[in-house]
């Protein structure tokens, strides 16, 4: 695989983007609401935030997608609309990346646990594959599911991932909690 035009070797470093959070908050992202929507409503500040990390040096970006699931849109009104956020968000890193970073399609927690009976794993499973699927071919998935406490979400969002990725070469990396039942095996290259 190669990387800013050098060839990846097993054990190098590759640098990810940073907080996305705290730079939409920076430039106005109001709390509580999704950082997920700016994708369609404010897509050149996504743009900026993705060459700002790019020019820091990152390997790695990122897409803003990290709450843009069908459940945790879902308060937020934006339900219907998680094919367009996903998409725009590949586009727009693939488009700024253009080739000097590789482009990670980013997979949080879903806000419903499994553990509490709160959503069936068929659920939750088609929640995370509309993601993936969403995001199109040409990238890996970084699924993160570090944040909550669900051990069961980040074995089936790994799996929805893998099977929503229908690229010739594609990566899901999965980052979190793998101790529950369920959860997956550690990190994977397919």
């Amino acid at each position: 695989m190669e990387v800013r035009g050098t060839q990846w070797q097993k054990g190098s470093v590759l640098v990810a983007d940073g907080a996305w959070g705290t730079e939409f908050f920076k430039r106005g992202l109001m709390q509580g609401s999704p950082p997920d929507e700016w994708n369609l409503t404010h897509p050149e500040i996504v743009r900026e935030i993705t060459r700002e990390y790019l020019e820091a040096g990152a390997d790695i970006v990122l897409t803003n997608t990290f709450g843009a699931n069908k459940f945790r849109l879902e308060p937020h009104g934006l339900s219907d609309r998680v094919k367009a956020i996903n998409a725009s968000a590949a586009s727009i890193a693939r488009e700024v990346s253009a080739g000097r970073a590789l482009v990670a399609g980013d997979i949080g927690p879903c806000a419903r646990f499994l553990s509490l009976g709160e959503v069936t794993p068929e659920e939750l499973y088609d929640v995370f594959a509309e993601q993936a699927r969403a995001h199109g071919n040409g990238h890996f998935f970084h699924v993160r599911h570090g944040l909550h406490d669900d051990p069961v979400d980040p074995g089936i969002a790994e799996r929805a991932g893998l099977l929503g990725k229908r690229g010739r070469n594609g990566r899901c990396r999965a980052r979190g909690r793998r101790d529950g039942p369920g959860a997956g095996r550690g990190k994977h290259d397919v």
